[in-house]
């Protein structure tokens, strides 16, 4: 009986977790923190578009993660691309796309990325990401530091795998945001 008695407590307090799924759980004592920085911050972030096609702005994208960067030190969150970014469409049937930069590939982790359609800076679809890819420069002397910077790589329509090389990623290659919305953005420990 006692057992039962403690088991059923158990059920009582995880119920409300249970009942509001993963994402809900997170909201509890040990999240505070988390929650309290994206209040702070005024989170989700309405967003500017561009058009042609209608995406994100880098500007925008970087200073949420820049911001997120310097808020979080220290402190253990786990947070979603809708929980940063507010992107309103205008029809159901608007595609919004979000840009892949520097900080989104260093910041995001990488199986949040991983089998999602990649576009072009036209919005045409070239392939499925597959990872990142650490780039690095040195200088012309022993002054000059290495530079370390990402580029990605991602599977073309005919299953090869190709490279954005040296290429600026903010506008060239694109996800789309009904894909991306329910992944997670930033795992922070």
């Amino acid at each position: 009986m006692k057992r039962v008695a403690v088991t059923l407590v158990t059920l009582l307090l995880a119920a409300p977790a249970l009942a509001l799924g993963a994402e809900g759980a997170q909201a509890g004592p040990e999240n505070k923190p988390c929650e309290n920085l994206t209040l702070a911050l005024k989170l989700p972030k309405q967003v500017s578009k561009k058009k042609q096609p209608v995406r994100v702005k880098v500007e925008d994208v970087d200073a949420v993660f820049q911001a997120l960067e310097d808020g979080l030190q220290g402190h253990v969150c786990r947070l979603f691309f809708r929980q940063l970014f507010e992107v309103k469409q205008k029809k159901e049937s608007e595609v919004v796309f979000f840009p892949i930069t520097q900080r989104v590939l260093r910041t995001v982790p990488e199986s949040s990325l991983k089998g999602l359609p990649l576009f072009d800076a036209e919005g045409k679809e070239i392939g499925v990401y597959e990872s990142r890819v650490l780039r690095e420069k040195s200088g012309d002397n022993y002054r000059m530091p290495v530079r370390k910077t990402f580029g990605i790589q991602f599977k073309n329509p005919a299953g090869e795998y190709e490279s954005s090389g040296w290429e600026f990623l903010g506008e060239n290659y694109l996800l789309r945001w009904t894909d991306l919305k329910n992944q997670v953005a930033l795992v922070s420990e």
